[in-house]
């Protein structure tokens, strides 16, 4: 693992995503290869998100060093950046829900 990924994450998180990517692989060889991330992915999300997908290019981002599978680090790294942008994108949006007057502060006034 990279000492990048490692911190951010937490160990729960690096141990819950070892796991899943344990499930993934079907055949044990230690890579994803498109459709062990696709049904994998399916198991996760369930069929219907799962449908809107374009799992080609889900699968290029994910494949970083672009050799036809997903190893286990580009796995970690795309999951953990993934957990990532999601979250800072939630900040943000619940930032701007409070944020009325779109001036980058929240005062009494908008929180109220």
């Amino acid at each position: 693992m990279s000492l990048i990924t490692g911190l951010k994450a937490s160990q729960e998180e690096i141990d819950d995503l070892d796991i899943m990517f344990k499930k993934m692989d079907k055949n044990n060889d230690g890579t994803l290869s498109l459709s062990e991330l696709k049904e994998g992915m399916k198991e996760v999300l369930g069929a219907w998100p799962a449908e809107q997908i374009d799992w080609n290019d889900f699968f290029e981002s994910v494949d970083i060093n672009k050799d036809g599978i997903v190893d286990y680090q580009e796995f970690l790294t795309a999951s953990l950046n993934r957990q990532k942008m999601l979250t800072d994108t939630n900040v943000d949006a619940i930032f701007n829900v409070f944020d009325i007057d779109g001036d980058g502060h929240i005062d009494l006034n908008e929180l109220k």
